[in-house]
């Protein structure tokens, strides 16, 4: 019930929501007092008295509240504001608008009941640390194909530099299609870009000085291949192939904690609980299937389909390779394969939009060598940048 602008629920169905005996939850009707007790902690509200007080290992701790519990007298329950509830039991509270929905959660007693082990990955953390504070550079060949054919730029050669999310690509590239007839057949080309936004510029001097006429020679062409949202809790995949923050140490588990006590609690098809149940099914050891190439867990949800595979033997991992499928905002359908190991890695991206025949293709592999310099993800300053559109404008 909303009291006042405030979320009022019932003192008992909650408790025993949170673990509490029937038993430990007593009512004085003298003081018109509520109490919960378990363990060394008892909580209890006082009908119409605005604070809630908890006593926790025989230290009592009285708290203002900015509205009373209250007996509501057509079910004749106590009702206690929801906030207090889940402070008083160091637990998270959060609000679902549409559904109308209270969602309390306690990382601490849901990661104390959790009976799932993480040893694989544990091993894959243990395994990217050697990425870690260090720039990597790899040398290999890529094509990128727009339009099934339309413009097609292939590179036997390239250099790219990568530095946590961001990547600097340098090589020279044949140019075919027929959308590029207006284009010079061979070109060097510069890509700087990071992951984390989708954000990636392409520049390329020959071009800029065949198109010299425009008024600009330091055209850089802007690509959004986007950052999807997806269904709630959908970035534990992205997560699972992120390189472990430097500064951040422990083990899988400590992970997934940050997780749970990041996790916004504004739906209740997502709570912490139903994110810890994904994690446990993509990642936990049980979710894992030995086969000869590795490890691996498959999953669908909401029409994406993953699979992870952990490469390696019953002690270590050695590198992992991952396919998604997914339709994006806009229609596309998506497929995303990609692979590492300690000195090779591979990368395919196909995305096609049925209702609007657009496509874009691109594969790359290449070996890894450490490096000595950091990736630009951004043009110079002094850049001009318009859309990667313009090129087949250009081509008329």
């Amino acid at each position: 019930k909303l009291v006042q602008g405030r979320t009022m629920i019932p003192f008992r169905p909650v408790f025993l929501a949170l673990g509490f005996a029937d038993e430990d939850i007593a009512w004085d009707s003298g003081t018109r007092t509520i109490s919960a007790a378990k363990e060394d902690v008892t909580v209890s509200f006082t009908i119409d008295q605005k604070q809630v007080t908890v006593l926790r290992d025989g230290d009592a701790v009285t708290t203002p509240t900015d509205v009373a519990p209250y007996l509501d007298p057509e079910t004749n329950r106590t009702y206690i504001p929801a906030r207090y509830v889940a402070e008083a039991l160091d637990c998270r509270v959060g609000w679902d608008r549409e559904s109308r929905t209270v969602i309390i959660d306690d990382v601490n007693a849901l990661l104390a009941n959790n009976q799932e082990t993480y040893h694989l990955m544990d091993q894959y953390q243990a395994w990217t640390q050697r990425f870690q504070n260090r720039n990597w550079e790899t040398t290999g060949s890529f094509t990128v194909d727009q339009n099934k054919g339309a413009l097609v730029l292939t590179a036997d050669t390239f250099t790219m530099v990568n530095s946590g999310s961001g990547s600097e690509l340098e090589g020279h590239v044949r140019v075919s299609g027929s959308g590029a007839a207006g284009l010079p057949s061979a070109m060097d080309i510069t890509v700087r870009g990071d992951g984390s936004t989708g954000t990636y510029y392409f520049y390329s001097k020959t071009l800029a000085e065949q198109t010299a006429e425009l008024g600009a020679t330091n055209v850089w062409y802007q690509m959004d291949y986007g950052v999807e949202e997806g269904i709630p809790g959908d970035s534990v995949y992205t997560d699972l192939l992120e390189w472990v923050d430097a500064d951040q140490t422990g083990t899988y588990e400590d992970l997934i904690r940050r997780k749970l006590e990041a996790l916004p609690l504004d739906n209740a098809e997502m709570t912490c609980a139903d994110l810890l149940a994904l994690y446990n099914r993509l990642v936990g050891d049980s979710g894992f299937e030995r086969r000869e190439e590795g490890y691996v867990s498959s999953f669908t949800q909401g029409g994406r389909t993953y699979s992870l595979t952990l490469k390696g033997g019953e002690n270590s991992v050695s590198g992992y390779a991952m396919r998604a499928t997914y339709q994006n905002q806009e229609g596309a359908q998506v497929t995303v394969e990609s692979s590492l190991s300690d000195e090779a890695m591979s990368l395919s991206f196909q995305q096609v939009n049925t209702y609007t025949g657009k496509s874009l293709s691109m594969e790359a592999k290449g070996t890894l060598t450490a490096g000595n310099r950091s990736a630009q993800t951004t043009p110079p300053d002094s850049a001009v940048i318009v859309s990667l559109d313009r090129l087949a404008e250009l081509s008329k």
